[in-house]
């Protein structure tokens, strides 16, 4: 699942118009999509829920602040960091 979609040869992100953005904050720009954030996140979660992970984050990899604090936001998920893996000790 991707919330960028084209709409009459117009891209959004989730229901927002990229050309809005570009508008309002200037280019070159990064534009993420939460609910997309959120899927892959709980995809990923429930891959692996046997083995019950703890899926973490690099905020070296993106230090976006509204990135670093999605998961506080969302009601989904359920911790003050976005764990990425805790494998069992005999792996």
């Amino acid at each position: 699942m991707h919330d960028f979609t084209f709409k009459k040869k117009q891209l959004y992100c989730e229901s927002v118009p990229v050309k809005k953005i570009a508008d309002e904050v200037g280019t070159p720009v990064y534009i993420y999509s939460r609910e997309t954030i959120i899927y892959h996140y709980l995809k990923m979660k429930n891959a692996f829920a046997e083995l019950k992970p703890l899926i973490c984050f690099s905020v070296k990899s993106n230090s976006n602040l509204a990135i670093c604090r999605l998961d506080r936001k969302s009601t989904r998920l359920n911790s003050s960091h976005i764990p990425l893996s805790r494998m069992p000790s005999s792996a």
